[in-house]
């Protein structure tokens, strides 16, 4: 079995003063699975680390006093902070990334006591979590935020999902506030309590609500989430802020509070780069709301775009795709922003899975491997791992603008700015694109994931339509300025980074973990 890559962190917290917080980590190789609770002793002071046998990121934090350690899943598309109880049957035999024993510590208080299970959690793989709200001790790197200042999720209850069962996994959000589970309760009841960043920020740690992400490829073992700051060798070309879409659904849903709820984005184009040149694989005109969601492994489009890019690339059902094509040079271009907008390089590397993760090989004993793109019923893209590994982003929750780069590979040298305490300002950021779409499609529930049965065989070897080149070996990577007018093309920052669940669990339904339409369904729960 190939080894898999498992993140060991090696976190550095800055001093308060600095006006961020900078969490780092590094790959290391391990031959098996890490089995619930049996992390390695060296990691539990670590404060990020990469799931294993999937691209999903975990903020390694402490809650309670004395602190109970807990390993949790980041995720950008939702915003609760949450954690299983101890008396969870699924944690009956331990729960991955810990659970929560209340009377172990002296600071716990529950925050709804009169008015149980008001906090309730769905997720687009069809699993979710149930119970209190309680406020206890929180902390991170070396920053501690006091109890009495968050509302902290307290699953009594887990659903499985459809083709899942849920093991308990923790999750931290790191969304917009009115993207959290219960906030009607929340905002009337428990005088609005933060989420982590705003925390942080009305601690002092971090100037803004906003933080930048570089995930960079699994293989090469660096990558850092910083919060409050930017780190300008960490993308290459211009850094250009998006403004954040607006949700209609949530318009006037709450008195006060703007109606932002996800990192949704304007994608207004996808492009082939291969050997035969760069062409446009979307309609004229085309433009759809894309969710930047580090919680979701793989990226989703609409059918017929999914089609074409599948036959191009030569993917077979139920989103197979041979293990070697990983050696071209070719690349989907997402361009955000209409005409002249900025642009991040994908490789098709990115777009593939580890060896070894799919059923079978082709029946020409051809290995086979999942291809990292799916498909939604809605008209709407889901840009997860696999995409965002290609690029660097800023999301200021301030200022409802997400900036993007081109990512710069295996960045090593620190160059670290804070973003300022007031204004509009990102450092580094050269423009601002106020592309918005006015017309839009709900964000997807679980009954938009198009799933497709897991064969026996991966059946026959596919023939591309896309001119992929020699795929037999490595192939020199492309390179460029990375620029916000073009490809700005990039070394390989893929590298296949999630491995399927075993056989017979559908690819797509295993690897997402998103939420299921934001705040509504949060609310709708209550």
């Amino acid at each position: 079995m190939k080894p898999l890559s498992i993140l060991a962190v090696a976190a550095t917290a800055s001093a308060a003063s600095s006006g961020y917080l900078k969490l780092e980590f590094e790959t290391e190789q391990t031959g098996h699975r890490l089995r619930p609770r049996q992390l390695p002793e060296e990691d539990l002071d670590q404060n990020i680390t990469l799931g294993p046998q999937r691209s999903l990121y975990w903020l390694n934090l402490e809650i309670g006093t004395p602190p109970q350690p807990f390993r949790l899943q980041i995720d950008t598309g939702s915003s609760n902070l949450w954690v299983p109880d101890s008396g969870v049957r699924q944690c009956r035999n331990e729960c991955p990334g810990g659970y929560f024993t209340v009377d172990e510590s002296s600071t716990y208080e529950v925050l709804n006591p009169s008015n149980p299970n008001v906090f309730e959690i769905s997720y687009l793989d069809g699993t979710g979590a149930s119970g209190n709200f309680f406020s206890d001790a929180v902390t991170i790197g070396e920053s501690t935020i006091d109890p009495g200042v968050m509302a902290i999720g307290l699953a009594t209850r887990l659903q499985d999902g459809i083709q899942l069962e849920n093991d308990g996994q923790g999750l931290v959000g790191i969304g917009y506030w009115i993207n959290q589970a219960g906030l009607e309760y929340l905002a009337t009841e428990i005088n609005s309590p933060p989420t982590l960043i705003q925390a942080l920020k009305q601690k002092g740690d971090i100037n803004r609500e906003a933080y930048s992400i570089y995930l960079n490829d699994v293989s090469n073992g660096t990558g850092e989430v910083i919060l409050g700051g930017v780190d300008a060798n960490q993308y290459s070309g211009e850094l250009v802020a998006l403004q954040t879409l607006q949700d209609p659904s949530v318009a006037g849903l709450i008195e006060g509070l703007a109606n932002y709820t996800h990192f949704e984005v304007a994608v207004t184009g996808i492009f082939i780069d291969d050997e035969n040149g760069q062409r446009l694989l979307t309609e004229p005109g085309f433009a759809e709301p894309g969710l930047l969601d580090s919680g979701t492994t793989i990226t989703y489009v609409s059918p017929s775009l999914y089609r074409t890019i599948a036959q191009g690339f030569g993917v077979t059902n139920p989103g197979i795709i041979p293990c070697e094509y990983r050696n071209s040079n070719a690349a989907l271009v997402f361009q955000f922003g209409g005409e002249g907008g900025p642009e991040i390089r994908v490789p098709l590397s990115a777009l593939i899975d580890l060896d070894d993760t799919s059923p079978d090989n082709y029946d020409d004993g051809t290995p086979s491997c999942y291809f990292l793109l799916d498909q939604f019923e809605e008209p709407y893209v889901m840009l997860g791992n696999s995409f965002m590994r290609s690029g660097y982003f800023v999301y200021d929750l301030e200022n409802h603008v997400v900036a993007i780069a081109q990512a710069s590979p295996n960045a090593t040298k620190d160059d670290v700015t804070a973003l300022p305490a007031s204004g509009t300002e990102i450092p580094g950021c050269t423009s601002t694109n106020t592309y918005t779409i006015n017309s839009r499609a709900a964000t997807p529930t679980v009954e938009d994931v198009i799933t497709q049965p897991v064969p026996d065989s991966a059946g026959a070897s596919p023939t591309p339509t896309f001119a992929l080149g020699d795929t037999s070996q490595p192939q020199t990577t492309q390179s460029g300025s990375g620029d916000s007018g073009g490809s700005g093309g990039s070394e390989d920052t893929g590298g296949g980074s999630s491995s399927a669940a075993s056989a017979g669990v559908d690819a797509a339904v295993w690897k997402m973990m998103v939420p299921v339409v934001g705040v509504v369904a949060s609310l709708m729960a209550l």
